[in-house]
């Protein structure tokens, strides 16, 4: 397509070919997706091919009934256009499957909004992709020590973001995710993540100055929940380490505070359960496709001989004061013993 400025990504087991009209927009999101949440890609027959346009996009707030983008609390509803499924309209963005593995978007002027935009498509077509692989979603956040990947898990406010923060600023392991990664079938379980932002709290930010120091300058300010947003694309020029996309499903880790604890924690080892388990995996029986990927018809995942195994993945559950600084430090030293 003449006057189109592509670039190709690899997110997980998904090509991707970008472009724009707008050789500075193509630019700009290449560089920042590469920089976050993709690697570089090569042309595929498989690959889905996304267009960004940009343009006046209006949205009728009544008309959204129709799930687009995320699940549960992060769920993005917009409203099928004219009856056409293959058309949908959510705020600021405008979604058109023309045909099989090609997308227009259509977004308001602003190149972070293109770029946040484009993720919420990948991300979309990524979960589709894991879940019909008969994988799973899990809210968590996560490091990586080589190829070999550990999920923090718990309740909201249980420190599952302090944990993974001083993992990679303080003991410079690898960044994985912040908030959910998906899990695939292979060998136990393979981890797939597409990190986009970085939700910090105060507290955390106070204890690293190097991360409060680049959130300062950014202007990234706290928002109505006290968290300070950072792009991810932002924080990886500043890490010892290389953000990590994949790897296996090495150790699970239940984590939350509690008063009274003594200095760095109690630390015990176990195998997760099916209850642990429950609450924070959304599975492949409990998926329901958005009505647009439908039309755009990705490509279908090739079959694993082998079914998801995460009950019998090493599980650790930690128990700690909040400040206390010293028990990540013990936790990476018995995951690394434990790993190696």
């Amino acid at each position: 397509m003449s006057g189109v400025h592509w670039f190709d990504l690899q997110v997980g087991g998904l090509a991707f070919e970008v472009g724009s009209d707008d050789a500075g927009l193509a630019a700009f999101v290449e560089e920042q997706t590469l920089g976050s949440w993709a690697a570089v890609g090569h042309r595929s027959e498989e690959a889905v091919q996304i267009r960004l346009l940009t343009g006046s996009v209006t949205d009728d707030t009544a008309r959204r009934d129709t799930l687009m983008f995320g699940f549960g609390d992060n769920a993005i509803l917009g409203s099928v256009e004219l009856g056409d499924p293959s058309v949908m309209v959510c705020p600021g963005m405008r979604l058109f499957c023309p045909v099989k593995r090609e997308i227009e978007l259509t977004i308001a002027p602003g190149r972070l909004t293109a770029f946040v935009a484009l993720y919420r498509v990948i991300s979309t077509l990524l979960r589709d992709w894991a879940l019909r692989l008969g994988g799973a979603e899990l809210h968590a956040s996560a490091v990586s020590d080589g190829d070999q990947i550990v999920v923090f898990v718990g309740d909201k406010g249980a420190g599952k973001t302090s944990l993974c923060i001083d993992f990679v600023l303080s003991q410079k392991w690898s960044f994985v995710a912040n908030d959910h990664v998906f899990l695939v079938p292979g060998q136990g379980a393979g981890v797939i993540a597409l990190p986009e932002t970085l939700r910090i709290g105060q507290g955390t930010l106070r204890q690293h100055p190097a991360l409060l120091h680049l959130a300062q300058r950014l202007g990234s300010m706290a928002g109505e929940d006290d968290k300070t947003r950072l792009h991810v694309c932002d924080v990886a020029p500043h890490l010892d380490a290389p953000v990590v996309f994949s790897g296996k499903l090495a150790a699970v880790v239940t984590c939350g505070f509690r008063s009274g604890m003594p200095q760095g924690g109690v630390l015990t080892e176990g195998y997760l359960n099916a209850v642990e388990l429950a609450d924070c995996l959304t599975l492949a029986a409990n998926y329901k496709q958005p009505q647009w990927l439908r039309s755009l018809d990705p490509p279908a995942p090739v079959a694993r001989s082998s079914a998801l195994d995460i009950e019998h993945v090493p599980a650790f559950d930690l128990r700690r004061a909040k400040g206390d600084t010293y028990a990540p430090l013990l936790l990476a030293r018995s995951l690394k013993a434990s790993l190696h």
